[in-house]
């Protein structure tokens, strides 16, 4: 096993200029882009939470629109992300645009009018700028973050733009991001231990918790596969890769498995 080198998790309050610096690039070429069509952009997940690193985070964010995208902004808005995403040290860049009804008036499985994830970046550099699939069932969960925890980066304040997503669709939008068990927690081990524990943790107390959140109620509430559970805390506050056994991997994902089904029913 590698020896972990400690990293300083930020949240937007703390973090360092460069990042600070991204968000204010982020905001300007947002605003030139979709003008006054431009509701909102709105910042959710680790940095918003307080646990971003910078070798291994992505930035989140959602953008909230009056109108639908014409080519020319959606073409604008690629080769801009494109650019920038360049620029983030970690995971790059992870953004939404939705229609500011959907917003409002959540639904599951969310529509959206644009996204980009560096799992696009491949078709955008071929200038293949969608098409994008109708609807995003991830998105559900990114919003409830948005409406709970998120920060407004520019334009109307949070809980005028969002309703909130109801705990159902919330929940669904956590399983899903489940699927693939087996192959997800070899690939990204840290990720998915501390993802159970999230779902776990909010079928167990209601609330909307980051990762490194939910690892610590784990730690605090449960009596087995705590060793797991702090490595993978350590691995994802870490410039380093811990290496985790498959087996008690597999084990450790069926226990509590069990218990969101277990947990799904008493609801």
């Amino acid at each position: 096993m590698t020896v972990a080198m400690k990293a300083k998790c930020y949240s937007f309050h703390n973090c360092t200029k460069e990042v600070k610096g991204l968000l204010n690039k982020l905001i300007e070429n947002f605003r030139k882009i979709l003008q006054n069509s431009l509701v909102g952009i709105y910042l959710h997940g680790s940095l918003a939470m307080g646990c971003f690193n910078l070798g291994k985070s992505d930035l989140d964010i959602i953008i909230v629109v009056k109108n639908a995208l014409s080519k020319e902004e959606g073409k604008s808005l690629a080769m801009f992300c494109l650019n920038i995403s360049k620029e983030i040290v970690g995971k790059g860049l992870e953004m939404s645009v939705i229609l500011e009804n959907y917003a409002k008036n959540p639904v599951y499985s969310m529509p959206f009018e644009f996204h980009y994830s560096e799992s696009w970046r491949s078709k955008f550099e071929k200038g293949i700028i969608g098409p994008f699939p109708d609807e995003d069932p991830d998105l559900s969960a990114h919003l409830r973050v948005v409406y709970e925890r998120g920060i407004t980066l520019y334009g109307k304040p949070i809980h005028d733009v969002f309703g909130k997503v109801s705990n159902e669709d919330y929940l669904k939008a956590l399983l899903y991001d489940l699927e693939d068990i087996p192959d997800l927690l070899t690939k990204h081990p840290e990720y998915y231990i501390l993802n159970l524990c999230r779902v776990l943790s909010f079928l167990k107390t209601g609330k909307v918790m980051s990762k490194i959140e939910g690892g610590k109620w784990y730690l605090q509430t449960q009596s087995i596969f705590k060793d797991m559970v702090s490595k993978a805390l350590e691995n994802y506050a870490s410039n380093s890769q811990i290496n985790f056994d498959s087996e008690k991997l597999n084990q450790f994902a069926k226990f509590v498995l069990n218990m969101i089904n277990a947990s799904r029913k008493k609801i």
